[in-house]
């Protein structure tokens, strides 16, 4: 009592003799935002969203907050040994967030977070300054929509009780495959353990059997190891670019001198090689556990699996220790 007696009498003389007097408080909007400041040093702001008259039972501004539909703010500043503030009033819209814009390749689509927005949209295949501002006489969009050149587009987003959204634009370029997702998977072969990418299985087709990926130097054929997703599914969803093998091969020890060489192919549904992806290796790296031989193959967008084969040597036994797979 004493210290806030005390408090009080130097807050008194500060001010000559009067009870000084909180600064009401500046209620500001960005977008849907809204941010409560005050330059009273160490008062509380205290707010309401209802329009009724905020006291220090009313909510306790400790951070910027978020509206959704039109809605009357007030608030009052409040510190100890300070009269109360003026009352602030604002009713404040929401804005609609800006529309996102995205394409595939082979049509574009339209989102905006603001829930029950309408989005319109214009288009040109001239340029971003031929595109038309949109209106709401403008496309309404309610589905992606298909292009079959680079198209230039721009959207706004629509909702009663808020305000439009700022306009957004994107250059939509075509590509006749859509645009292709990176696909990379990996197997590498540890002591007695066959570590493969998730989502992938290997098969050792042709090999030393419970599945070891290994060539006996007595057997008649090679070796063939066939990587495929466990769910059976294409590899890619549309053509890609370019596609990178890598494999890693070793004979009884390091220093054996492999001569043959390391076939890749990739397979169709049925998982038979498809002729024109058959690809022997052309670049050859001595490496601490083998051989390492790299794969440039000619693409495709019907891949099933990749089949790497080694063809039989007469006097080693062969092991593949890694094969890396990339598509971009």
């Amino acid at each position: 009592m004493h210290h806030n007696l005390t408090t009080y009498i130097a807050i008194y003389k500060y001010y000559g003799g009067t009870t000084p007097t909180c600064v009401a408080p500046v209620i500001s909007q960005e977008g849907s935002t809204i941010t409560l400041s005050t330059t009273t040093p160490g008062a509380s702001i205290y707010y309401t969203t209802d329009g009724s008259t905020p006291n220090e039972e009313a909510t306790l501004y400790s951070s910027p907050f978020e509206i959704a539909t039109e809605t009357n703010v007030k608030a009052i500043a409040i510190r100890a040994h300070y009269n109360e503030s003026s009352v602030t009033p604002l009713v404040c819209t929401p804005t609609c967030a800006t529309p996102v814009i995205t394409s595939n390749g082979t049509s574009f689509s339209i989102t905006c977070a603001t829930d029950g927005a309408t989005i319109y949209y214009e288009t040109s295949t001239d340029d971003m300054a031929s595109v038309a501002i949109p209106t709401t006489s403008s496309n309404v969009f309610n589905s992606a929509v298909a292009i079959a050149v680079t198209t230039y587009v721009k959207a706004y987003a629509v909702k009663d009780g808020c305000s439009n959204s700022e306009v957004a634009s994107q250059t939509c370029e075509y590509s006749a495959g859509g645009v292709f997702t990176p696909v990379s998977f990996s197997f590498s072969r540890s002591g007695s353990a066959n570590t493969v990418t998730s989502g992938y299985a290997l098969t050792v087709e042709n090999g030393k059997s419970n599945a070891d990926n290994y060539q006996d130097k007595s057997s008649s054929v090679g070796l063939d190891l066939l990587l495929k997703k466990s769910d059976e599914s294409a590899l890619f969803s549309t053509t890609p670019t370019s596609i990178s093998i890598t494999v890693k091969v070793g004979g009884g020890s390091a220093k054996d001198p492999l001569t043959n060489n390391v076939l890749a192919y990739l397979v169709d549904e049925n998982g038979d090689n498809i002729a024109a992806t058959a690809t022997t290796v052309t670049t050859k790296v001595e490496t601490t556990t083998g051989k390492e031989y790299t794969v440039s193959i000619p693409v495709t967008s019907s891949a099933y699996g990749l089949r790497i084969h080694h063809e039989k040597e007469s006097s080693y036994n062969v092991r593949v220790y890694s094969i890396s797979f990339s598509a971009e």
